[in-house]
């Protein structure tokens, strides 16, 4: 079993952001530190059967995290940091934040009218007015954000994915742009750097074995010997 931390300091990363009126991108420099930390677990057996065939087993299980410790944006408060900024101070590397879907929407969690036809209602979120299908129950959650508010892009009929209120705020919001806002209204979903290894089992390869005793039975037990043109398998 080994542990393991490492620190990186003063690595080239692109700078704060800087207003518009400056014309082009923030430069990079040395303001980036972060540091990894993380553990193995290593096993490996051996054996070797009297007739010569040998077994061999390795398992590693690791996990390593890497957060930023510093960034550009170091002097920034934590809830104003940009989220798309991979380097945001005190942000774990890789994290992936996303909706979580719930189920798919069912018959009954819509509201009909006479004729069978799924109602309609108006839905005003932060100024913004769409009309969309109405939905059954007390506090239902609307998704109008991936509507286009022109009747094309709607949810509904029954079978649409419903998605998880993450703040329960009645609404399926946009994307945050800041760590803060995006744990309001995301779920972390993962890394794109896995820091969990699968085991990794290795069984030498049986089939080159009895390969070997094939031909050394071919031509001849005393000694082994394969001829220049033996048309060589691929095991792969």
């Amino acid at each position: 079993m080994n542990g393991s931390s490492a620190i990186q300091k003063n690595m080239i990363i692109a700078g704060d952001a800087l207003p518009a009126t400056y014309g082009a991108n923030a430069p990079q420099g040395n303001y980036g530190n972060l540091r990894t930390k993380g553990w193995e677990i290593a096993a490996d057996f051996n054996h070797r059967f009297s007739n010569g065939l040998g077994i061999n087993v390795n398992a590693n299980i690791s996990d390593a995290i890497t957060d930023i410790t510093k960034g550009a944006d170091w002097n920034t408060p934590w809830e104003n940091r940009l989220i798309h900024n991979n380097y945001a101070t005190g942000r774990r590397y890789g994290d992936i934040y996303g909706y979580v879907t719930d189920r798919l929407f069912q018959k009954e969690d819509f509201i009909y009218d006479d004729n069978g036809n799924i109602q309609q209602t108006i839905i005003i979120w932060e100024g913004t007015a769409k009309r969309t299908n109405q939905l059954a129950g007390k506090n239902p959650v609307y998704q109008t954000y991936f509507e286009d508010g022109n009747q094309v892009l709607l949810v509904g009929p029954p079978g649409d994915v419903k998605f998880v209120d993450v703040n329960r705020d009645g609404y399926i919001t946009p994307p945050g742009k800041t760590l803060l806002e995006i744990q309001e209204t995301r779920l972390l979903l993962g890394t794109l750097h896995p820091p969990v290894t699968n085991s990794d089992y290795v069984w030498e390869p049986i089939i080159k074995v009895l390969m070997l005793q094939f031909f050394s039975r071919e031509w001849g037990s005393e000694k082994f010997g394969v001829p220049d043109n033996w048309p060589y398998p691929d095991f792969t």
